[in-house]
């Protein structure tokens, strides 16, 4: 679960990664992109044990994007 911001354009798109996969596209928990904040939650397919990168990124109106990333270990 996490929240995104931008200052001035409301929020369009949202995508996460695990491990340089494919673009998973995320909802806001509201179900509707009508912010410049927006709240996410998302589950990953069950991971193997080891090291895994989590990427996240989000789009403005403006087609802005901002990402961030989160390293989980199994």
């Amino acid at each position: 679960t996490w929240k995104a911001e931008d200052k001035m354009s409301p929020l369009r798109q949202a995508e996460y990664s695990v491990d340089a996969s494919d673009w998973e596209i995320i909802s806001p928990v509201d179900e509707i992109f009508d912010s410049k904040i927006e709240e996410f939650s998302f589950t990953t397919e069950s991971l193997s044990a080891g090291e895994h990168t989590v990427v996240v990124k989000v789009t403005d109106s403006a087609g802005n994007v901002g990402a961030g990333k989160t390293v989980i270990k199994r």
